[in-house]
């Protein structure tokens, strides 16, 4: 069976967890358990391009057509901001459309 290339258009819980691949505390996507067993471990990590990124959500700044820059500074204003929000006692969610 082949998995979906796009994430599907839903609402998702967002946790800051270790990411083994990057070696890093990252943010990751929880679904029901159909989207976590298609679509395990989509991730918000930096990247400039679509080669640096297998479906998981990059973020930086669109400024050039096809590249996104300050994807690090991005990554870490993203996480400050999740990481305040559950210290608030938050939930955290992202709507993809």
């Amino acid at each position: 069976m082949l998995k979906p290339f796009a994430i599907p258009e839903d609402r998702y819980a967002v946790v800051i967890t270790w990411s083994p691949k990057f070696k890093m505390w990252l943010p990751l996507l929880l679904g029901g358990p159909d989207f976590n067993h298609l679509f395990k471990g989509i991730r918000i990590h930096m990247g400039n391009t679509a080669k640096d990124t297998a479906g998981c959500i990059l973020v930086g700044r669109n400024q050039i057509v096809g590249q996104l820059l300050e994807s690090r500074k991005w990554l870490y204003e993203l996480k400050q901001k999740i990481v305040e929000a559950k210290n608030r006692g938050e939930a955290v969610w992202l709507t993809i459309k």
